[in-house]
């Protein structure tokens, strides 16, 4: 267990170096073992892409393939299992086999993958027997998961298919757009339409060296303690670029509103307290959900309201972030409200205390938290390497910074 204070921050303390984003190198990843596309040298250390790369060792040993809690994982190894010849199994942990995968499997049978659900259908584990597919469109309910449409589409060569039609509303657009630009990089001419993807035949194969960016969805968590900073603070990260492919760069427009100026350098960015007016903050979430937990957490702290829509497949996540924030920020005197697709929180008058972090074993759960240090809340944290998943380093990241990170005897 660790027991997480304010401490005494450092105004000159080292940049920070984020993990790579696991976004990227997991799409890198998926295409190297679908195309023999090249991979960098360094694909981070997050550990959901350390899962992915154990479970492609066991794509090429046993076929029984473990990928746990990582939900990228799962989506794009079910169909890229399927259009690879062998017999696999695939599964993961308790919370795993409880999140849908039907839309992606509906999408996949009806080209003639042989995908079996082993307990409940629609569910993992799935027992598949790969083999070589045509089709030359794929049709997909895009409601739930960008994820399913990236699988698709990162298999769509290997089916000699040209257009994939997303029906309904499309969430989390811009990582399709990822998944469409890694793969323009590698030579397949891709047009992205409001409702459907074109892919043209593979150009070239001379694929240039990609390198994976550090992650924006890992920043957030900076930005939220800098917006949060009743004193001057200053914190600097490596590596970033304005121009991203990832989808959590918007944070750097929410947060600004909330008080945080972005500065670039030559050697990444710089993070900025500054006086703000704002009482109340309303965003579309749809297309960057993976920062709702820090935009809502900071607001609460902050005692502003907030209005964020496009919320409702949050519920899918690694746990029902939805329902977690609910009942974690109404522990802590809040009332957030839910609606469907919204979530609304009123403005209050935190009062600082000092209190357990339940972490559901979601990540974003426990970070999204912590930036409330600076406002004078102590945090106990049981769990605190349930962080692994997408942030190895943060902890000693928030010593490096100065605040007070204490092992505490179980």
């Amino acid at each position: 267990m660790l027991q997480v204070s304010k401490g005494n921050p450092k105004p000159g303390a080292p940049p920070l170096v984020l993990p790579k984003s696991k976004s990227i190198a997991n799409r890198l990843l998926i295409l190297n073992l679908l195309y023999d596309c090249p991979l960098p040298l360094d694909l981070g250390e997050a550990r959901d892409t350390q899962i992915l790369m154990r479970a492609l060792q066991q794509v090429q040993n046993t076929g029984i393939v473990n990928i746990e809690d990582a939900g990228t994982a799962m989506r794009f190894l079910t169909a890229a299992l399927s259009v690879r010849p062998g017999q696999y199994r695939l599964l993961g942990t308790a919370r795993m086999h409880e999140r849908p995968m039907a839309p992606l499997l509906l999408a996949l049978k009806s080209l003639g993958a042989d995908i079996h659900c082993e307990v409940r259908e629609g569910f993992a584990p799935f027992s598949i027997r790969g083999k070589l597919l045509k089709a030359s469109s794929i049709a997909v309910d895009a409601h739930l998961s960008s994820q399913f449409i990236s699988a698709l589409l990162m298999v769509a060569p290997a089916l000699q298919c040209s257009q994939i039609t997303m029906n309904g509303p499309v969430v989390s657009r811009p990582y399709i757009a990822l998944t469409a630009q890694l793969m323009q990089n590698m030579g397949w001419p891709i047009a992205i339409t409001e409702q459907t993807l074109h892919i043209g035949e593979r150009q070239s194969t001379s694929a240039p060296s990609i390198e994976v960016e550090p992650d924006w969805s890992g920043i957030a968590y900076w930005y939220s303690l800098v917006a949060l900073s009743p004193e001057p603070i200053k914190i600097s990260c490596k590596n970033f670029k304005a121009q991203s492919l990832q989808a959590d760069a918007v944070c750097e427009r929410i947060f600004f509103q909330l008080g945080v100026l972005t500065e670039y350098t030559s050697e990444g960015l710089c993070l900025i307290n500054k006086p703000t007016s704002t009482v109340f903050l309303e965003w579309n979430c749809r297309d960057c959900p993976d920062l709702v937990p820090a935009l809502i957490c900071c607001c609460a702290a902050l005692g502003i309201s907030a209005k964020l829509k496009g919320v409702s497949h949050l519920a899918y996540k690694e746990s029902n972030r939805l329902e977690a924030l609910k009942r974690e920020l109404g522990r802590r005197g809040f009332q957030l409200r839910l609606d469907e697709d919204l979530l609304f929180l009123p403005a209050s008058n935190p009062v600082p205390i000092h209190s357990v972090i339940s972490s559901y074993q979601d990540h974003r759960l426990i970070m999204c938290f912590i930036p409330w240090i600076v406002r004078g809340w102590t945090f106990d944290v049981p769990d605190p390497e349930t962080v692994h998943k997408s942030y190895p380093s943060y902890w000693d990241h928030l010593k490096q910074l100065g605040f007070d990170v204490l092992l505490l005897k179980k």
